[in-house]
């Protein structure tokens, strides 16, 4: 086991994680246990309770398991997006907008006002 783990050092490497971003989750991590070690109620009333309403524990982890997959499938459409739009445009190319304007439906320049530009 320590072989492999010596020859995948090289993946580690590049995986490095911030000292920020551990201690936070180590402080929850202990909170976690203190709270734990003096909770009134066992954990077997916990494991308990997630049988007995086995309806709204499905209902609840079908829930997040939606939200997680809907915001994923908008995060990889959006990045898609952004990447196909970076990948079609010419360098050469200006969209020139009347001030104010947010889209090129909204911006309205007169035949004055192309001569500024």
């Amino acid at each position: 086991m320590l072989e492999l783990l010596a020859q995948s050092g090289s993946l580690t490497d590049s995986l490095t994680i911030s000292p920020r971003l551990v201690r936070p989750l180590l402080v929850f991590g202990v909170l976690i246990l203190v709270l734990a070690s003096f909770g009134k109620v066992p954990l077997k009333y916990n494991f308990r309770n997630l049988i007995v309403r086995w309806k709204i524990t499905l209902l609840t982890a079908l829930a997040f398991t939606l939200v997680v997959a809907l915001m994923t499938v908008m995060l990889a459409f959006v990045n898609g997006m952004y990447r196909l739009s970076q990948g079609s445009g010419q360098p050469g190319n200006v969209i020139v907008l009347a001030d104010g304007a947010t889209d090129e439906l909204f911006s309205n320049l007169g035949y004055r006002d192309t001569s500024e530009v």
